[in-house]
C-alpha cells in the first residue's frame, strides 16, 4: 500500500526559512553520511535547533527525508524544464543540452551520493520509492517528447522506448567521472562520443527491425 503524507507548511516567512534550512540539511547528510545514520538531532544540530522544533514540522525520520526527497526532486525537474525552455525550436539542441545537465550531475561526487542514497532508501520506503519512480517517469516522458519532435514517423510506445534507453545510457555513466574530470584516461571527449551516438540511434532507428 502506498503511504501518503503531504509537505509541511508555515504561514510566516521565518518558519518557511527555517523548513528550508531544515531541507538543505537533511539533504547535505544524506550525501555525507547516507540515510541509515541520519537521526532527527543530528539535522537539528545542523540547523542549530532544538529537536523538538524539528519534529514540529516533521514528526517521524521517514515524514523528513521523505520531504527532502520530495523538494530535491522537484529541483532536478525546475533545472531539466529551465534547460528545455532554452531550446524551444530546436529539438536536437534541446536533447543535448539536457544531456550535457545530465552529465555535469555525473561529475559532482556530492549529487551521486545523493543519488545513491535516495535508491537505497527508496528500497525500504513505500513513498520514497514513488517519488522515486515518479522522477524516472517524468525525465523519460520528458526525453520522449523531445523524440517525438525528432521522430514523428514513431508511435507514442517506440518513442518511449529510445527516451528509456537514452535516460538509461546517461544514467550509467557516473563511475567513469571525478570531480572535474574523468576518471578513466583516453575518454576526454566522451561528452561528444555519447552525444554523437544517441544523434545516430535516434536518426537510423528502424521501427520495422525492431517489430514495431
Amino acid at each position: 500500500m502506498s503511504v501518503s503524507f503531504s509537505l509541511p507548511q508555515s504561514k510566516s516567512r521565518k518558519g518557511e526559512d527555517r523548513l528550508t534550512k531544515i531541507l538543505d540539511a537533511t539533504l547535505e547528510l544524506l550525501s555525507e553520511n547516507g540515510y541509515a545514520d541520519i537521526t532527527l538531532g543530528q539535522v537539528a544540530r545542523r540547523v542549530g535547533i532544538a529537536t523538538g522544533n524539528l519534529q514540529y514540522y516533521f514528526p517521524s525520520r521517514d515524514d523528513l527525508l521523505r520531504s527532502a526527497l520530495t523538494i530535491q526532486l522537484d529541483g532536478l525537474k525546475h533545472q531539466w524544464s529551465e534547460v528545455a525552455k532554452a531550446h524551444p525550436t530546436d529539438p536536437w539542441a534541446r536533447l543535448f543540452a539536457m544531456i550535457d545537465q545530465d552529465i555535469a550531475l555525473s561529475r559532482s561526487p556530492d549529487r551521486i551520493a545523493l543519488a545513491l542514497e535516495k535508491w537505497a532508501y527508496a528500497t525500504r520506503d513505500a513513498e520514497a520509492n514513488r517519488l522515486s519512480k515518479g522522477w524516472f517517469d517524468w525525465i523519460v516522458d520528458t526525453h520522449a517528447k523531445t523524440i517525438g519532435e525528432l521522430r514523428p514517423d514513431l508511435d507514442e510506445a517506440l518513442r518511449t522506448q529510445l527516451a528509456t534507453l537514452v535516460v538509461s545510457l546517461l544514467h550509467g555513466i557516473w563511475p567513469f567521472f571525478g570531480a572535474t574530470k574523468v576518471r578513466k584516461p583516453g575518454l576526454e571527449n566522451f561528452d561528444a562520443v555519447l552525444k554523437q551516438n544517441v544523434r545516430n540511434m535516434i536518426t537510423s532507428f528502424d521501427p520495422m527491425r525492431a517489430g514495431g
